[in-house]
């Protein structure tokens, strides 16, 4: 243990008083009355607090002598390292109120700031007693505190085998020997602790088959997860794939709607123009039909054998006109009857006019039952 700081808060004599002990020997001297003995005095203190016990020397007692008559307190700090490298600070405080004394202690942990809840002489002295401290690691000057080589042996040797200064060591070793055999034979084939160890490797064997069959488990698992989670991206695929199913369907119905109402459009439209060219070719009441169509046929049939005929007459004619005109020009200037040649020709001209304009209205009318009946 060592210590790295004492801090005297208010101590006798002593107030707001800092030092920092180097990690080897540290000597402190001074004048008579300094404060030297009040500053050994705080570090027994700070470890052990105030002993009820008034000094063989003294008519105080040690409250008495070191509370500070105007503060009425006595108090300070020590921080300290182990040998295990762990810092801990302890903070004692004793003040008057009253007629009575009231004290705290407490020991920190700097690690972490917790409190311990061990005495400062437990935790750093091995738990050596107060008197062992004053005839041990403190030196008094005053009279009758003397050092007893041979009682502080065995006081130290009786604590640290037990705890205990007052403890007789012969007998605690004779118990202890008696206890071994029970846990343990010097053979070390016996004993509770020779059990104990069998236990422990039975043990540590059923561990390792629990471990291997966790981490089978753990692998088990992390596969379940890796198909639940596929599963989960595969339903998601197929949610995706039914809306997509669902949203074509809903566009072929519709562009089937579409269809249909363009389909009864255009029908609605040629129904009307059916029944617009019906009403216009109807007569009375009559409209042509297929039977019509076939008398229009034979009429027609004779038509054009009529028309044949008209075109030999106009032959014919353009015959005679050739020839009326060669005979004019042949006999001009002489008195030729013309009438019979002009009246033929003017007849001719007539029966022309009249059956292209009977062939031109028979057309139309052949072209229109043909539309009617396509």
């Amino acid at each position: 243990m060592i210590i790295k700081r004492i801090y005297v808060k208010s101590f006798g004599n002593l107030r707001n008083l800092e030092i920092l002990p180097e990690k080897h020997l540290n000597v402190i001297y001074g004048e008579n009355e300094s404060g030297k003995s009040t500053l050994a005095a705080f570090i027994k203190f700070i470890f052990y607090g105030f002993t009820s016990k008034r000094g063989r020397d003294s008519s105080f007692s040690e409250s008495e002598r070191y509370i500070n008559w105007d503060s009425h307190e006595a108090g300070g700090t020590v921080e300290l390292t182990t040998d295990a490298g762990l810092s801990y600070r302890i903070e004692r405080e004793v003040y008057k109120s009253g007629k009575k004394s009231v004290s705290s202690l407490k020991v920190i942990d700097l690690q972490d700031g917790s409190l311990i809840n061990d005495d400062p002489e437990d935790l750093f002295l091995e738990g050596a007693p107060e008197d062992v401290y004053l005839k041990t690691l403190f030196i008094s000057q005053k009279v009758g505190n003397y050092l007893d080589t041979k009682s502080v042996q065995a006081s130290v040797e009786n604590m640290l085998s037990g705890g205990d200064e007052n403890a007789n060591t012969k007998k605690a070793l004779s118990k202890l020997d008696s206890a071994r055999i029970v846990l343990l034979y010097k053979n070390e084939k016996g004993g509770r602790i020779f059990n104990l160890r069998q236990e422990i490797k039975r043990e540590t064997e059923r561990r390792f088959s629990v471990s291997s069959d966790n981490q089978r488990i753990k692998l088990l698992k992390e596969e379940i997860s890796a198909l639940e989670q596929e599963e989960k991206e595969i339903k998601s695929s197929i949610k995706q794939t039914d809306d997509k199913a669902d949203h074509i369907e809903a566009l072929q119905r519709l562009e089937r709607i579409n269809a249909t109402k363009t389909a009864k459009a255009k029908i609605d439209e040629l129904e009307k123009e059916q029944a617009e060219f019906i009403s216009s070719i109807e007569h009375n009441g009559f409209v042509p039909d297929k039977s019509y169509k076939k008398a229009l046929d034979e009429r027609l049939g004779r038509y054009y054998l009529h028309l044949e005929e008209l075109q030999v007459s106009v032959e014919k004619r353009d015959l005679i006109k050739e020839k009326y005109e060669n005979a004019i020009n042949k006999d001009r200037g002489r008195d030729i009857p013309l009438d019979a040649v002009s009246k033929s020709v003017s007849t001719a001209d007539k029966k022309r006019v009249k059956l292209g304009a009977l062939s031109t209205y028979f057309l139309i009318g052949c072209t229109a039952l043909a539309l009617v009946f396509v």
